[in-house]
């Protein structure tokens, strides 16, 4: 298997533009079993209740019922258990999704076959889960750019705010001196299988999102904090929201605008 992946990452690093066309074979018994070895057997279980130690119990037929599942496209995926974990002074809590053991095995499998096909073509610039990488090492190399180079801009989209778990002056502060492009927009964060999950930019006030009137209220107020918001060099700030489903575009827009109003009201 080993060697099936090396010559996949070989074949991508020496064209980048090479389409792949069947890789689903790859998630075989073999692949499946090493992946169960690999998992870390400490960690926290998913909505199954099962543990690594208790999967091994009867290894042997719990990997062969799952490769028959994938193999006859008949596997479906746990609904993800939903947890919360102390953030900083413990004030705040970030959310956790904790996974079934058997779809951890999964994920992993086709983990380590999308790295063959895209590791190789990723900029060295890139750390978002990527091996070897963390967030640790984006910091690092944000410091070295900070301190050793020229930085044109940087802009910050409120709905991408909440995706990566920081608060307004998180986000803010850090940046201030660079910064010179900021979006008012929202996401939904709570469950996978909302609608609108990610980052799809829906309208403030989105059922189960996370940003409102109270949220841009915080933005604003952070931003006239850092000199962002000035009367002699006003800046452009942007929307980024769009209509989902049949939403009428106009009432987005009317919406937004509502929405900044009350906001700037309570700046």
């Amino acid at each position: 298997m080993e060697t099936k992946l090396a010559r996949i990452a070989e074949i991508s690093e020496n064209n980048s533009k090479e389409v792949f066309t069947s890789l689903y074979h790859l998630l075989n018994k073999e692949m499946l079993m090493q992946c169960h070895k690999e998992l870390d057997g400490d960690k926290a279980v998913g909505i199954d209740g099962i543990t690594k130690q208790q999967y091994q119990d009867n290894l042997d037929e719990n990997i062969g019922s799952l490769f028959e599942r994938l193999k006859k496209k008949l596997y479906r995926p746990q609904p993800v258990r939903r947890t919360y974990i102390p953030k900083g002074d413990g004030k705040e809590k970030r959310p956790l999704g904790i996974c079934a053991y058997e779809d951890k095995i999964v994920q992993l499998g086709l983990k380590r076959i999308l790295e063959a096909v895209f590791e190789p073509i990723f900029l060295g610039s890139s750390f978002g889960f990527r091996p070897g990488r963390n967030c640790h090492d984006t910091l690092k190399k944000l410091n070295t750019i900070i301190e050793k180079s020229k930085i044109s801009y940087v802009a910050v989209d409120l709905s991408h705010i909440p995706l990566i778990g920081e608060n307004m002056e998180e986000a803010l502060i850090p940046v201030k001196d660079y910064l010179v492009q900021v979006h008012m927009g929202n996401c939904v964060l709570k469950d996978p299988s909302l609608p609108g999950y990610g980052d799809m930019h829906p309208r403030f006030g989105f059922p189960e999102s996370e940003n409102d009137v109270e949220q841009l209220a915080e933005f604003l107020r952070i931003l006239m904090k850092i000199g962002f918001l000035n009367e002699k060099d006003p800046p452009v700030v942007h929307f980024e929201v769009k209509p989902f489903g049949d939403e009428d575009f106009d009432i987005v827009i009317a919406n937004s605008k509502r929405v900044l109003n009350r906001a700037w009201a309570q700046v």
